[in-house]
């Protein structure tokens, strides 16, 4: 059963990155500085999107940081330090639900 005070202080940040290189830069520095506490990397997903009138097509890699919500401010100003990309996609979702020891250990790394 998960943690109730966990349900609402968790959060997934999805970023989208040009290269695996880049993602594994910002997933070592948010673990390094306890802004997450892991971070995944998918590489090779195919992006679509219009961008300054074009429509574009991009390999990008996906990163997933799992976080507190407080931490999220500073969270996102390092990513945007370490992403080359002028807009580039930083999305934070809720954990509704899960694990309660997994939870707890997301909690212990980021505080």
């Amino acid at each position: 059963m998960a943690s109730k005070v966990s349900q609402t202080r968790l959060i997934f940040v999805y970023v989208t990155t040009p290269s695996e290189q880049i993602a594994l830069e910002i997933a070592k520095a948010a673990i390094n500085e306890k802004l997450g506490a892991c971070a995944n990397i998918l590489p090779e997903m195919k992006s679509v999107y219009e961008w300054q009138g074009n429509l574009c097509e991009e390999s990008e890699t996906l990163l997933i940081i799992k976080t507190e919500a407080s931490r999220y401010q500073d969270l996102e100003k390092k990513v945007l330090e370490l992403h080359p990309h002028e807009c580039p996609c930083i999305v934070a979702l809720p954990i509704q639900d899960g694990h309660s020891k997994f939870l707890s250990w997301i909690e212990k790394q980021t505080s």
